[in-house]
């Protein structure tokens, strides 16, 4: 791209996200609008599991959404980095470095889970919301829209459940710091995940 373009082309600006994926949370009409379901980013690079990655979640105002939400839906854009460890031992670090909500909150909360379960987990606004995701590595994405058992950890036989949150439960727009942890207030929840 010429150094003083008026002009700024996708691949040039996006040149160290080329992996795109979008896709849709819930359907208009299904009663969604005012719940946040998990859903799990893996990253299909478990050979680099220390290598710093990148993501993009992002959505225009007037992207598809609930009808409900009249013409200015809801805009959303964040960028995360950090890396999932690749194993119970392995060290995760997952930062959120900008998000702008624009006349609705989108993003709900972000983690990563501990144990063997450990991809980034980010819950998103559901109701037929439309997202862009765009990452440094291939990725695939994976939407809950019920309570699922993600993860059994044998011999204990603990349990990993992604449980999507209504706009009451999520406490805070997203984690910041050095890991994510506990999302929510609430004692008997850790993060999205449920655990027995």
């Amino acid at each position: 791209m010429p150094l003083f373009s008026q002009e700024r082309g996708n691949n040039d600006e996006h040149g160290y996200l080329p992996y795109i994926q979008e896709f849709t949370v819930g359907q208009n009409g299904d009663g969604g609008e005012d719940t946040y379901y998990p859903v799990r980013v893996s990253m299909q690079n478990r050979e680099n599991q220390g290598r710093i990655d990148f993501m993009q979640v992002f959505r225009r105002y007037s992207d598809s959404g609930p009808s409900v939400h009249g013409d200015h839906k809801a805009g959303l854009c964040t960028y995360f980095h950090g890396y999932d460890g690749g194993w119970d031992g392995g060290p995760q670090r997952w930062y959120l470095s900008e998000h702008f909500d624009s006349y609705r909150r989108t993003l709900g909360a972000s983690e990563i889970w501990s144990g063997s379960n450990d991809d980034p987990v980010i819950h998103l606004r559901g109701g037929g919301y439309f997202y862009e995701m765009r990452m440094s590595c291939p990725f695939s994405v994976t939407i809950y829209l019920q309570e699922t058992l993600i993860y059994r950890h044998n011999p204990t036989g603990r349990e990993w459940y992604a449980v999507p949150r209504t706009l009451s439960e999520i406490s805070s727009v997203a984690n910041t710091g050095t890991a994510f942890g506990s999302l929510y207030s609430a004692a008997q929840l850790s993060g999205s995940q449920r655990t027995t």
